[in-house]
């Protein structure tokens, strides 16, 4: 430490170092217990870095509570309504949410869509030729609470000899308040005929999924502040992750607290 209009600092002056990890396209730092960073190391996330992915980024600051975020991008079956472009043709609503692995610090669903033709944005992006696009592909669709700080989501669409692409959705969250957080986004893909320039494609897709998102999960926020001496969760059988999440997360708190 150095004081630009004196020699020496003085001796009571101190800065706290908090323990910094690069990795990928990410920057993790260790703001709790010091020590507590050897016990829960910044989680992995390969495709970022490794061969035959491909990824492009975006950023956004959103007026929500990074709880708020978790819970929406735990639920999608809130897509039919707010993403219809996104759906495949034919499909009217989405599995039940059956398949939730909990364990202590993450919570993780999959999901497996009925076979239907491409949709026209997925057409667009796999590079499948003509005769193929009107063909029945299937659908697995994963989403995991990593860490407070991550949210991964994957989507596979699936030819009958195997994925015909692989997209990864990465959510880096930083807390800037207690209802405001930046939001981190990498598109991830790769796939045996998609071209490696559908990068632009893929963030204007993703990117007005997620200004609607943000609109959405601001006027929940807005609606949470306005009344929390009265709030009340009522949960539906979709929002099982989601609550599995809420509870991690609390249980995170309250330990940094303390309680």
């Amino acid at each position: 430490m150095s004081v630009p209009s004196q020699d020496n600092p003085p001796a009571n002056v101190r800065v706290r170092a908090f323990p910094v990890v690069e990795r990928g396209p990410f920057v993790w730092i260790w703001a709790g217990t010091p020590g507590g960073e050897r016990l829960r190391p910044p989680p992995a996330t390969p495709w970022l870095h490794r061969d035959g992915w491909t990824s492009v980024g975006d950023r956004r600051e959103v007026a929500a509570n990074l709880q708020v975020l978790h819970e929406h991008y735990l639920d999608l079956s809130n897509v039919l309504a707010m993403h219809p472009e996104m759906v495949p043709p034919g499909i009217e609503a989405l599995p039940p949410l059956e398949d939730v692995e909990v364990s202590e610090v993450s919570v993780s669903y999959r999901r497996e869509l009925p076979e239907a033709p491409l949709a026209p944005w997925e057409a667009e992006v796999t590079g499948l030729d003509n005769a193929a696009v009107s063909a029945s592909f299937g659908r697995t669709e994963t989403g995991t609470f990593v860490t407070p700080g991550l949210h991964k989501q994957t989507y596979t669409i699936i030819g009958a000899t195997g994925p015909e692409l692989e997209l990864v959705r990465t959510h880096g969250f930083t807390p800037q308040s207690s209802g405001v957080t930046h939001v981190f986004l990498q598109i991830s893909w790769r796939g045996a005929s998609v071209s490696p320039d559908i990068g632009e494609q893929l963030i204007e897709v993703f990117h007005a999924m997620a200004d609607r998102d943000a609109a959405v999960l601001e006027t929940v926020q807005r609606c949470l502040d306005e009344d929390p001496a009265s709030r009340r969760y009522v949960n539906v059988k979709a929002d099982r992750a989601a609550v599995r999440a809420r509870r991690i997360l609390t249980a995170m708190v309250d330990d940094e607290r303390g309680i």
